[in-house]
């Protein structure tokens, strides 16, 4: 495999890129961490943690909103239809890949860039940051769910298997194993579900979270059955860290990746579903 950049390069932007368009028309910022705004946040961004982004009337843990929630909320943190949007985290990019991920299922897709290294490679730039909370103007963005961009518990029920699907683990080994239940009924994996953590995509250089490179990552995918052809459905607890998985099989440019939203806290708690330990 040749020495190359990430087929979608344009999906993560580094510090420099985003001090130099940081006052473009169009570009939202949006902070996704779950502290630390109001002691410094880069100008210009908007808080908007994960957890806004939960439907805590739904019966299944961390699920997302409904569209007319989750327009309601993207309007008001001054997102349109044409926005470029940029999110940034710890570092670690599992809460800006929520966003990331959440954003491009409800209609943005391509519209979404993630800051490599996050709060700490701005800082590290050396870069200015700002207490002031940045006033937007209503958006008029409206979310239109892309079917092509989740799984159901049925739709993975009826590809269980499947030769051209590809059901992927990407929380811890005692999870995967059933030996770390969490607060679930039943503990294990889906039937046929391949594990690669979400975390083997990251490294840490010099103090700062880094994404492994393209070879490397594609790699890793690949020795673990993880084709370019296959449709991949990634999944975790409460598609979080599943969402930053999704964030990187974009990044690799595979073409059809569907995150299971309800992930095991749907799958480990329904009735009915068959799993492996």
């Amino acid at each position: 495999m040749s020495n190359r950049t990430y087929p979608n390069e344009q999906l993560l932007k580094d510090a420099n890129w985003l001090h130099e368009h940081i006052n473009d028309e169009n570009l939202v910022i949006l902070d996704a961490r779950v502290s630390g705004y109001d002691e410094g946040h880069i100008p210009r961004s908007i808080s908007l943690p994960p957890s806004d982004l939960v439907d805590f009337k739904n019966e299944i843990a961390g699920f997302i909103l409904n569209e007319e929630e989750f327009t309601t909320l993207i309007q008001s943190v001054g997102i349109n239809q044409n926005s470029i949007v940029l999110v940034y985290d710890d570092g670690h990019i599992l809460n800006a890949a929520r966003i990331f991920y959440a954003l491009e299922y409800y209609g943005l897709k391509d519209q979404v860039r993630i800051l490599h290294g996050g709060y700490p490679a701005w800082l590290q730039e050396g870069y200015a940051v700002t207490t002031e909370v940045h006033d937007v103007e209503q958006g008029n963005f409206k979310a239109k769910a892309n079917k092509n961009l989740v799984s159901t518990q049925q739709d993975i029920e009826q590809n269980l298997y499947a030769e051209n699907y590809a059901i992927l683990d990407v929380r811890s080994l005692d999870e995967y194993k059933g030996i770390d239940i969490r607060n679930n009924k039943n503990g294990g994996h889906i039937p046929g579900a391949v594990r690669l953590e979400w975390s083997e995509a990251i490294t840490k250089d010099k103090d700062r979270i880094r994404i492994l490179g393209f070879e490397e990552l594609k790699s890793k995918f690949l020795q673990n059955g993880i084709t370019e052809h296959k449709t991949i459905v990634p999944y975790c607890q409460s598609n979080v860290r599943a969402s930053n998985t999704y964030f990187i099989l974009r990044l690799l440019g595979y073409p059809d990746v569907r995150s299971y939203e309800g992930s095991w806290s749907e799958w480990g708690n329904a009735k009915e579903t068959a799993i492996e330990v």
